[in-house]
């Protein structure tokens, strides 16, 4: 029951949002966010108590990010979408690193195979070399993946930015109320409003008092 409730309560959160097409893509950014927020959650139970660190900064990072599409915050967009980029790129930059050094390894442990410094047993090298690329491979398709969902959100925050932008530089219309026309005799019109007038708008009469000299 409560399960349901919940997503009852997070549909109607997200329902209320959808106004205008800058609402649509907030919603959609939420949504994404919501799911990253998840994954870091799952994924940092597996490296306890040392990616606690790691999960508290990637939380603040989402949440930013998330704040700024619910509250149309343009400055939170921005500040989410130069910091997700630094982000990748020293995420790229490490994992360019971690290839560099593996193959310098991999490297290194078969040129003292061959030359019989160390004794390795063919079965067991061509075993490891082949649990080594299908490792690198799948990690190659997730780092892939995880890149391709970081710029589509990332997308999803500069559209938003900028439908954000967009609504607050265009003019509001201003609904006119329609004017009643009511007939006088001797074919006299005269206008009546649809609603009260306020007071202060009514023209008072002036009385004039003598004044003695």
């Amino acid at each position: 029951f409560f399960f349901f409730l919940d997503i009852f309560i997070m549909a109607s959160f997200f329902d209320k949002q959808k106004i205008d097409e800058a609402g649509v893509v907030a919603v959609t950014l939420q949504k994404w966010l919501l799911f990253f927020a998840a994954c870091n959650v799952v994924l940092a139970i597996f490296g306890l108590p040392w990616s606690l660190l790691s999960l508290c900064l990637k939380l603040s990072i989402l949440l930013l990010g998330f704040h700024g599409s619910f509250r149309r915050s343009g400055c939170s967009l921005i500040a989410f979408i130069c910091i997700k980029v630094v982000m990748i790129a020293l995420e790229i930059t490490g994992l360019i690193i971690s290839v560099i050094f593996l193959t310098i390894g991999m490297g290194i442990v078969t040129y003292e195979a061959i030359e019989g410094t160390i004794t390795i047993d063919p079965a067991a090298l061509e075993i490891s070399f082949v649990l080594l690329f299908v490792v690198g491979f799948l990690v190659v398709i997730g780092f892939g993946l995880y890149f391709a969902f970081n710029a589509y959100v990332m997308y999803l925050a500069a559209k938003c930015y900028s439908l954000i932008k967009k609504s607050s530089v265009e003019p509001q219309s201003i609904p006119m109320q329609p004017v009643q026309v009511k007939q006088l005799n001797n074919d006299e019109y005269m206008s009546v409003p649809q609603s009260a007038i306020p007071a202060e708008f009514i023209q008072q009469p002036v009385y004039l008092e003598k004044v003695v000299v």
